[in-house]
């Protein structure tokens, strides 16, 4: 089972998520996010899952990741067949990065017409 949230939330490298995912059995393609050729460091992660079962790979990732605070932010689907099996490029955000980046956009947007 997932450490208990009671645990204090960080983010993960993507040697740490290699290993967490390991620990539950699961193996997944993990890098990590750039914009313009700056890294976004652990805050922002790309899981790639190849031909997975929508519940017991796509949605376990997304339970997993869920359980050391980081929440899904965009899922590209990139092949499918019609089946309960399909790939697809999940990006997750850590919760306290993201939120507080919205907090700052929504502070932006209020104060930029005065």
């Amino acid at each position: 089972m997932p450490k208990k949230k009671t645990e204090a939330m960080k983010t993960r490298s993507v040697e740490e998520l290699y290993a967490y995912f390991k620990e539950h059995n699961v193996t997944y393609e993990i890098d990590n996010v750039f914009v313009e050729g700056k890294s976004l460091g652990d805050n922002v992660i790309d899981i790639n899952i190849e031909w997975g079962d929508w519940k017991h790979d796509h949605g376990y990732c997304d339970y997993l990741m869920e359980q050391i605070g980081y929440v899904k932010i965009n899922e590209v689907v990139t092949e499918e067949n019609g089946s309960d099996c399909y790939s697809s490029l999940h990006r997750y955000a850590f919760k306290e990065w993201w939120d507080r980046l919205h907090r700052v956009n929504e502070f932006m947007k209020r104060n930029s017409h005065k």
